[in-house]
């Protein structure tokens, strides 16, 4: 019996050198037609041939159109399978890359508010009054000038110079970042 199960396992191992030798080259080929990189390629073959020795006892003749469509399916399929696990770690690198620049973005975005505000302090309180009233709490000019008791034409005229005057600040706080 346990000589039954050697004499078995070599004809086993016969028939799949047998089909090592006659479809390598053809393998090869299919993989890297398929992947457009040796390195892949030699991992799909590799996996081809680990499920067609899974297989080897379904395989009748090594030299039938049978066989061959059988090497070429398992080979195109492990191919596959490769560029599915290919893809989904370049999906997780640009995952995490984008999450990177997402939180770079923030950062910058956070620091840049911060510095503005920073600079806004810098305007005179009675412009910087009229400017928190008008873009912060999008009152109109009649509405300003009610608050603060004065006209609207005084309203908009501390709204130019508010403008000016943090214009003004802004560059100075761009120059002063630069120079860093």
């Amino acid at each position: 019996m346990k000589r039954d199960k050697t004499v078995i396992e070599k004809d086993r191992q016969e028939k799949f050198k047998i089909i090592y030798e006659k479809y390598c080259r053809l393998m090869k080929y299919i993989a890297v037609k398929n992947l457009d990189n040796e390195t892949l390629a030699e991992d799909a073959v590799q996996n081809a041939f680990i499920k067609i020795f899974r297989f080897i006892d379904k395989i009748e003749e090594t030299d039938s159109p049978k066989t061959r469509a059988f090497v070429v399916l398992i080979t195109e399929n492990c191919c596959k399978d490769i560029r599915k696990i290919e893809n989904r770690q370049r999906l997780r690198q640009l995952k995490l890359v984008n999450e990177g620049f997402k939180n770079r973005e923030f950062d910058f975005q956070v620091i840049e508010e911060k510095e503005i505000a920073k600079q806004i302090d810098e305007i005179p309180n009675q412009y910087k009054t009229v400017l928190m009233l008008k873009f912060y709490y999008d009152l109109s000019y009649d509405e300003i000038g009610e608050i603060l008791g004065i006209t609207n034409q005084n309203v908009r005229k501390r709204l130019q110079r508010a403008r000016k005057c943090a214009i003004e600040i802004l560059k100075k706080g761009a120059d002063d970042f630069e120079d860093k």
